[in-house]
């Protein structure tokens, strides 16, 4: 069994005991009288951590399930973005984030899931590190660059400190504790466009923005 299957499998075994034990605390937390503020207190702690270790599990299941076997298509990059701004419908709408899309290169040659999971990470991010002193702007666009498809995501948020540049596709590393988040997203883009044989790089600016680059290998 490779480390994925074994991740996958250990993932969704885990999560059927601790379904159970959060069960187990609503119950108690009924059950139990105690008028003591440390006894609530240390239940809400124990609950929080099971649903922090249950979000841990499905984000290491979300990792496992991009494989390489996934079948390479010819994709509208317009129409997997329209899809992904629809999921972010509610947060676009209530940051009144501008989007712009600028396709020079309308098709991608990448597994569908690879191209949803790549825009809607690369959205996500850029709607959770935006700053609160502008109206987000994101731009996507894409061009040939040599025998690649070039795809940039740029926006106009918090950026990212230079000495952070080779930790954003971490799993796991968080930069900005006032942010929300398990830092899984970038890694989850750096795994798709790694299975794509691409590449990824960016450039930031602290309090000006960022800008991600993505190469793919143009259809042969």
């Amino acid at each position: 069994m490779d480390l994925d299957s074994f991740v996958y499998t250990a993932s969704h075994d885990l999560r059927s005991p601790l379904n159970n034990i959060e069960t187990l605390l609503n119950f108690l937390k009924e059950e139990i009288t105690d008028e003591k503020e440390n006894t609530a207190l240390y239940m809400e702690l124990m609950r929080k951590s099971v649903v922090d270790l249950k979000n841990t599990l499905q984000d290491l299941t979300t990792v496992t399930e991009i494989h390489t076997g996934d079948g390479k298509e010819l994709v509208n990059l317009a129409d997997v973005i329209k899809e992904v701004k629809v999921a972010h419908y509610n947060q676009i709408e209530e940051t009144k984030a501008s989007i712009e899309v600028d396709l020079a290169v309308p098709l991608l040659h990448i597994p569908k899931r690879h191209a949803k999971s790549l825009v809607y990470n690369m959205l996500s991010n850029a709607l959770k590190f935006r700053s609160t002193d502008r109206q987000l702007h994101v731009k996507i666009s894409s061009r040939i660059k040599g025998d690649n498809i070039l795809v940039s995501f740029s926006d106009n948020g918090i950026g990212i400190r230079k000495e952070d540049h080779g930790k954003v596709f971490m799993i796991f590393k968080r930069f900005n504790p006032e942010i929300a988040g398990r830092g899984v997203g970038m890694y989850l883009v750096k795994r798709v466009i790694d299975l794509n044989e691409g590449s990824i790089y960016l450039e930031s600016q602290e309090k000006v923005g960022t800008t991600f680059h993505v190469e793919l290998p143009m259809t042969k």
